[in-house]
C-alpha cells in the first residue's frame, strides 16, 4: 500500500495571502484540520487549527494573514511512500498531517485519521513500533 492510496480527498489550499478567518471558515466548511498554504500554486507553508489557536493566543486577530502564523516547513513524502513512513513522521514530529508531493507538485494530504483507519496500517505500525522507541 501506498500514501497515495490512503489521500483520498483533492488536498485544500488557502492562499497565503488569505486571513485566518476565511482559514478557519474553510477548515469548518470541510471538516479538516489542516490547510496548505500556496503563494501562485507552490507549496509555501501548512495552516493547521492548532495554528489558529497559537495566533489568537498571542494576540493575533482573526484578520491576520495566513502567512504570518502558518508552518514554513513542510514535512512532505512523495505519493509512492509506504504509510509507516509517514506514521513515522507524524510520530517524531508530533503532527496529525503530511502533505504528499511529487516533483515540487501536490498531490494529496495524509492525516494520523488516515492512517487510523486501515487495519493494514495499523498493524505495520504496531509490528515495527520498537524502532521508534
Amino acid at each position: 500500500m501506498k500514501v497515495s492510496e490512503l489521500a483520498k480527498r483533492t488536498p485544500l489550499t488557502i492562499e497565503n495571502k488569505e486571513s485566518l478567518l476565511a482559514a478557519a471558515d474553510k477548515m469548518n466548511r470541510e471538516s479538516v484540520g489542516l490547510l496548505v498554504v500556496t503563494e501562485n500554486e507552490k507549496v509555501v507553508g501548512v495552516l493547521s487549527e492548532r495554528d489558529i489557536i497559537k495566533a489568537i493566543a498571542s494576540g493575533h486577530g482573526m484578520d491576520t494573514e495566513v502567512r504570518r502564523m502558518c508552518a514554513k516547513k513542510v514535512l512532505s513524502v512523495p505519493s509512492s511512500s509506504d504509510p509507516l513512513e509517514a506514521a513515522a513522521i507524524m510520530h517524531k514530529n508530533r503532527i496529525r498531517h503530511v502533505v504528499i508531493i511529487d516533483r515540487g507538485e501536490l498531490k494529496g494530504v495524509i492525516s494520523i485519521r488516515d492512517l487510523l483507519g486501515e487495519k493494514q496500517v495499523l498493524r505495520s505500525i504496531v509490528e515495527s513500533r520498537e524502532g521508534w522507541l
